[in-house]
């Protein structure tokens, strides 16, 4: 076989090669959904940052689902309600002196990241803001799905959540925010 088509049937072989990665990395594209921004919500709490994050850690270790321990970071596992829906998960959790967040290892969604970011208003206060991002399973369908009912059911459930925060850690909520805000994204 001369070298031109030996060039020629490797080229072949090359280009379907190549139509065969393309369509596999666009069908892998279209089953990965994109990422679901969630709308941040924030409320005040009469504590420092750094009160705020020890309350979270006592918070979470007194979770029943606690799995493990080790310096800056826990696992555990979580149930609760959204709606009509029941849901269980796994996840991560972070701690430092300015955020503490939340890695879903298992759970309902492709992957979630939640954060509570805790900035200090310089008043004995501090400024609690939960945002986050999901990403459904199931490509395009689990996307439509996620942004119509999965993200406003996470909305509701962690806008309920981060209201009930300052109870929750035992800390108290300045009297002239007795409300949370909410941010649309």
């Amino acid at each position: 076989m001369a070298f031109a088509d030996r060039a020629s049937s490797h080229r072949g072989a090359t280009l379907a090669g190549l139509a065969a990665s393309g369509a596999a990395a666009a069908a892998r594209s279209l089953s990965a959904a994109p990422s679901i921004q969630l709308r941040a919500s924030s409320v005040a709490i009469q504590a420092t940052p750094s009160e705020v994050v020890a309350a979270f850690r006592d918070h979470v270790a007194a979770t029943p689902g606690l799995l493990c321990v080790s310096g800056d970071t826990a696992v555990a596992r979580f149930a609760g309600r959204a709606g009509p829906y029941q849901f269980a998960t796994a996840e991560v959790i972070r701690f430092n002196r300015a955020a503490v967040q939340f890695e879903h290892l298992a759970g309902p969604f492709q992957s979630c990241n939640e954060q509570f970011a805790i900035t200090d208003n310089r008043d004995g206060t501090s400024n609690v803001v939960h945002e986050g991002t999901i990403r459904m399973r199931h490509g395009l369908l689990g996307w439509l799905l996620g942004f119509g009912v999965a993200r406003p059911l996470f909305e509701m459930v962690s806008e309920r959540e981060l209201r009930l925060l300052p109870q929750r850690l035992g800390l108290a909520q300045p009297a002239s925010s007795a409300h949370e805000t909410n941010t649309a994204n």
